[in-house]
């Protein structure tokens, strides 16, 4: 990571459903989504829960793909057991051919109605890898707006999952209240791509009260996609509660979920007063977690978050990242270091950029120095126009225009001379 990016969200519940734009950041991550605009400022993305916007000086290329549908749901019937307790069967499952799905549903019709309503779940469940399922549930989600009750009996009976995705989904697409209790206990059980249905079907619902059974949920998960589509959810939801656990979820060994955790932290801070963060204990909590981190991406995330919530309180401990030995986590070090701009840290980082042998960091660190906009750092950015790294160079004549009013370039000998003319006056 040589930068770091406010993404507000990255990480996607729908993510297998979306067309497969992509933008590479500077910073070395890939956001993926849907372009639905564009300008010469910035691009703007539909990522499942919503958009988001990138500004193109955080953009390193742009990638437009032309849309594969996504394959459909498996045609697989599950044995009666497996259905809704969620328990797990070995046994080797049979497709479910379009006549045993159209007669399983037909059992449960009473009016011609919604034998049509069936009739759209069969094509549904039984379109070829190139057929566009989304416009039938479009199709389907119109049908069924005054069969509410016909689609809860079905998501009570059916134990097809092909079926019963398209079931929840359809009920969360209405907003069908009545739905919320059967769907948690689908959610707590051990079927993926149920689970995945149902956490998009209460994006549908927008049902505050559902957000603290989520964040109760959460603890019990262990598959990376189902934890990083409810921390999505807390995300979009900005839910204030859930702040205190998420750093949990900044070391896990998966890197989606923790991109979730460290985008949501950082946008449901912004939520909370000083005080409030700090009667959390927050910033000593991440702080906690970074020294015992192991893993080098879990200290970038950190980093990453002390970077954008820029709080005073993180300026210390990342004054002692610069002595990592990790160049990578140096630098992100100095750059977090310059977007809080404290002055208390200009003499540490004229320290360790007299001593920095890694390129890039000495460029992240001439930068926090601009950012600080110390005079005192003045002298010691003008020797680096020597410096035998040509970057480092460019980079510090650049810091110079910044933080004086003179442009000399990357001419040391004016630099230098300016700088005793200053000092005279």
């Amino acid at each position: 990571m040589k930068q770091t990016l406010l993404l507000a969200f990255c990480f996607l519940l729908l993510a297998s459903y979306l067309p497969a734009d992509a933008i590479y950041l500077k910073n070395g991550r890939t956001v993926e989504g849907k372009i639905v605009s564009e300008n010469e400022k910035s691009v703007t993305l539909e990522i499942g829960y919503g958009t988001i916007t990138i500004n193109r000086a955080y953009i390193k290329e742009v990638i437009a793909e032309e849309w594969t549908p996504p394959k459909p749901a498996p045609k697989v019937a599950l044995p009666e057991e497996a259905g809704r307790s969620g328990t797990k069967d070995t046994k080797p499952v049979t497709p479910t051919s379009v006549s045993n799905i159209q007669a399983l549903l037909d059992s449960y019709a009473k009016t011609s109605k919604q034998k049509d309503i069936n009739k759209i779940f069969v094509k549904i469940v039984n379109l070829p890898e190139d057929g566009d399922s989304w416009q039938l549930f479009e199709e389907l989600v119109s049908q069924s707006a005054d069969e509410t009750e016909y689609l809860l009996l079905l998501l009570k009976e059916i134990k097809d999952p092909a079926v019963l995705k398209w079931v929840i989904l359809s009920l969360g697409k209405l907003q069908v209240p009545a739905a919320v209790k059967p769907l948690f206990e689908i959610l707590s059980g051990d079927v993926e791509m149920l689970k995945l249905a149902v956490l998009d079907a209460l994006r549908y619902m927008k049902d505050i009260s559902t957000i603290h059974l989520l964040r109760s949920q959460l603890p019990k998960e262990k598959s990376p996609k189902i934890k990083t589509a409810i921390i999505n959810i807390l995300f979009i939801a900005e839910d204030k509660e859930s702040l205190p656990m998420l750093p949990d979820y900044l070391d896990d060994s998966d890197n989606e979920v923790r991109n979730a955790a460290s985008n949501a932290i950082i946008t449901i801070a912004r939520k909370f007063t000083v005080d409030e963060l700090r009667s959390i204990d927050l910033m000593g909590r991440l702080k906690d977690k970074l020294l015992a981190a192991r893993q080098k991406e879990t200290r970038e995330e950190i980093i990453s978050i002390f970077k954008r919530l820029k709080s005073p309180e993180t300026v210390e401990i990342l004054m002692s990242l610069l002595m990592d030995e990790n160049a990578e986590i140096r630098s992100e070090s100095a750059a977090a270091l310059g977007s809080i701009g404290d002055k208390k840290a200009t003499s540490f980082l004229i320290e360790r950029l007299q001593k920095e042998e890694d390129e890039w960091t000495m460029m992240q660190i001439i930068g926090a120095l601009q950012q600080t906009n110390d005079s005192t750092a003045i002298p010691v950015v003008i020797e680096m126009l020597r410096d035998d790294h040509e970057k480092v160079r460019l980079c510090a004549a650049r810091a110079l225009r910044n933080m004086t009013p003179s442009n000399f370039g990357d001419d040391y000998g004016k630099w230098k001379e300016w700088w005793e003319l200053e000092q005279k006056k």
